[in-house]
């Protein structure tokens, strides 16, 4: 059996040499949130108990973060062989396994225990200890955390561990969800238990898992438990890295199902669309693999690149019965813009097709156009991204940061400028304002240098203006006009936007923005967004160049907020940005789009780098400018509010 992996954000993954062929989709993307907070929390003597180990990742996680500590592997299933061989190929020996159940109370009795969630429980008689008892029986002086995800028997669990809660007061990472039903019980039961015994706060990761400690000293009596859910995005990559490319490996012509109204072809400039009406998991397209790659063994990357107009899809590669998945199958919700998603197929021979389906919850419907799907070979293993911008321990980032980001020279006796780092999930509490931002993005499978505008920033940026309520709006660079748009949905503002009137060019004369020969923002493309969404009676489209521009019409402190995301040059960035300055007021909100300060993203785009080496190049001029100048986390938005 070849090894799999699970991806642990901020560690390394964990490599497994046993496990179920089942749940091979499974393991390299499951529960990040939760093993982002063990890899946080845990302490290096801490004693815990992992009851559900399953095949041991997390307790070869747990062992790793706790060289000098203990940790203790409930098991009571046959699947404890695999957890054995995998503590025993990671030369882990802090590791005890425990082939015994716990429950709510001990004795030998017989139960049926799901060994494989999805398969019936495997009814015969266990031996069973009560959390209390099995503290007793092991002897143990002290407890850390106790991790419980035992499908069903969660409850009982916790039941049976009273006086150990009350003893250690230990962490609790339980899992609590529909799988209770099978014993009649609830998630609202478990937590209402959890109240009676002291607890007021839990934290929710990855929809399911309940964090829980009581506060060390006694809190008030209440009927209550306050929730809060982790929103802290997580990055990862593929599992490969794309290399050698494989052409044609999908057929062309695409396949119907479920009535799916599919048209077009890949290869061609429309694509292939799709218009699905069917319940959610319908199947509404599929492109079978070509014949020429039967014998393909090594993995390889699936990449598609596509539009969802409305609902959400999922895309996966599927084998010949249509519903057993070589790999992740990932969801793609409706967004104003192209999207490119990567799959990664470790075992291309057991991929018949790729697979189109409807995922949405709420939503019967689909419609997407697929623009192209291209295959590689993949060859190199990644990790969760450590890329500095990234990292949850930075907050601030320095002018020399963003020099060397850049290339520019330091220059030794000059003060370090600094900008604040604020996570997206804490916008609000950082700016005053009543509600945090919610991203809809808990989960990134590609780098920062793949963000778009259209479907990354643009919630951000709809968040800002509904908050700030802008009365009136500055600007520069209209395009199409989707920002104008986001502005005018959001807020009641007066909008004035600038654009070249024959849409902007790159250094050597090439169009910027091109669709076919033309140029999609030149002409009557300019701002058609905004007035196919009937916001043209309150925007004033300018047509011209802004190092040309003469703002002398406009008094100081005229506008509210300032939109700099025209010309990605550093020298066209100074210009609007030192132009609308003395017109926005006291207080107001300059944004600056295509600021991110990611190492790859300035390297691999040039509007970023033009953007950044701007910003940086003026940012001890500008600063004082500022009662606040911050990036967002993650995003492509640097934003000032006006001293």
């Amino acid at each position: 059996m070849d090894k799999a992996i699970t991806h642990v954000p901020g560690h390394e993954p964990i490599e497994m040499v046993a496990y179920y062929e089942s749940f091979t989709d499974y393991y390299p993307y499951c529960e990040l949130q939760t093993k982002r907070w063990f890899v946080e929390t845990a302490q290096p003597d801490w004693t815990i108990f992992d009851i559900g180990a399953n095949v041991g990742y997390y307790s070869i996680l747990m062992s790793r973060l706790c060289p000098q500590g203990q940790i203790h592997s409930f098991e009571p299933t046959s699947t404890i062989e695999l957890l054995k061989k995998n503590v025993a190929h990671h030369g882990r020996t802090n590791i005890t396994p425990h082939q015994i159940a716990l429950g709510a109370r001990s004795g030998r009795h017989e139960d049926g225990i799901f060994r494989i969630w999805g398969k019936d429980a495997e009814k015969q008689e266990y031996d069973f200890l009560t959390l209390d008892d099995a503290v007793k029986r092991l002897n143990v002086k002290r407890l850390d955390c106790i991790k419980i995800d035992v499908d069903s028997f969660d409850f009982e669990v916790l039941r049976g561990a009273e006086n150990t809660l009350r003893k250690f007061n230990p962490w609790v990472v339980v899992e609590l969800n529909h799988a209770l039903d099978k014993r009649g019980q609830s998630a609202n039961e478990a937590l209402e238990w959890l109240v009676s015994q002291g607890f007021r706060n839990a934290l929710v990761l990855d929809h399911e898992n309940f964090v829980l400690r009581r506060a060390d000293a006694p809190a008030p009596a209440t009927g209550g438990l306050s929730l809060s859910f982790e929103q802290r995005p997580i990055f990862i990559e593929s599992q490969f890295k794309k290399d050698r490319p494989l052409p044609e490996f999908f057929k062309p012509a695409p396949q119907s199902h479920n009535d799916g109204k599919v048209s077009g072809k890949l290869g061609t400039a429309e694509g292939v669309t799709l218009d699905l009406i069917a319940p959610r998991w319908s199947y509404g397209l599929s492109f079978v693999r070509s014949t020429g790659y039967a014998d393909l063994k090594e993995p390889i990357v699936v990449e598609v690149e596509l539009e969802v107009k409305t609902g959400s899809l999922g895309i996966g590669c599927v084998g010949e019965d249509y519903s057993t998945y070589a790999g992740v199958e990932v969801a793609v919700k409706a967004s104003g813009g192209t999207q490119k998603i990567s799959l990664a197929v470790p075992k291309p021979e057991l991929l018949h097709a790729i697979v189109f389906r409807n995922v949405d919850e709420f939503e019967t419907s689909a419609t997407a156009r697929i623009i192209d799907i291209r295959a590689f070979t993949g060859n190199t293993v990644v990790t969760s991204s450590t890329a500095f911008a990234l990292r949850n321990d930075i907050s601030t980032l320095t002018q020399g940061d963003l020099k060397r980001m850049v290339s520019i020279p330091a220059e030794p006796a000059a003060a370090d400028v600094t900008i604040d780092i604020v996570p997206s999930e804490t916008l609000g509490s950082y700016l005053g304002y009543a509600e945090n931002f919610i991203t809809p993005f808990k989960t990134y499978y590609r780098p920062l240098s793949s963000f778009k505008m259209e479907i990354d920033d643009a919630p951000i940026l709809k968040y800002l203006y509904r908050n700030a309520q802008p009365k009136r709006h500055l600007e520069f660079g209209t395009w199409q006009g989707f920002g104008a748009t986001l502005c005018a949905d959001a807020c009641d503002a007066e909008i004035w936007t600038l654009n070249l009137p024959e849409g902007e060019r790159s250094q050597s004369g090439e169009m910027v923005y091109s669709s076919g020969q033309d140029a999609s923002d030149s002409g009557d493309m300019i701002g058609w967004m905004y007035r196919a969404a009937g916001h043209g009676a309150r925007v004033h489209q300018i047509l011209a160049d802004s190092q040309q521009w003469d703002t002398s019409g406009f008094e100081a402190g005229f506008f509210d907020s300032v939109l700099v995301d025209g010309g990605h040059t550093p020298d066209v960035v100074k210009n609007d940005t030192e132009k609308s300055l003395p017109l926005l007021r006291s207080g107001g909100m300059m944004l600056w789009h295509d600021f991110c300060p990611d190492q790859d993203t300035v390297e691999a785009l040039s509007a970023s780098r033009g953007v950044v080496t701007g910003v940086t190049e003026n940012l001890a001029a500008w600063a004082p400018h500022f009662s606040k100048l911050f990036w967002i986390r993650p995003s492509f938005l640097l934003i000032g509010i006006k001293a």
